[in-house]
């Protein structure tokens, strides 16, 4: 992970133990990262359930659905990617 230090919570010549935070990170873009992500992910899904509707009224072609699909699967994994 790449940051800019934001926060250093041990010195030196301070004992650690496995697990201690020994800094913090500056997250501002990690967070704006997932907000897009979530943006994207409620685009595709309106996108999807429109494709579904016309798709079962036989408006538009089953490979419009499947493509919507396949966007909202990429989507679904993009915010799953974001969150971790």
């Amino acid at each position: 992970i790449s940051g800019q230090v934001t926060k250093v919570l041990a010195h030196g010549g301070e004992e650690v133990r496995r697990g201690d935070v020994l800094f913090e990170l500056d997250d501002r873009s990690v967070k704006a990262k997932l907000k897009d992500t979530q943006a994207v992910l409620a685009h595709a899904r309106l996108e999807f359930n429109r494709a579904e509707v016309l798709t079962e009224k036989k408006v538009t072609p089953v490979k419009l659905l499947d493509k919507a699909r396949a966007e909202l699967l990429k989507a679904e994994a993009a915010v799953e990617g974001a969150q971790k």
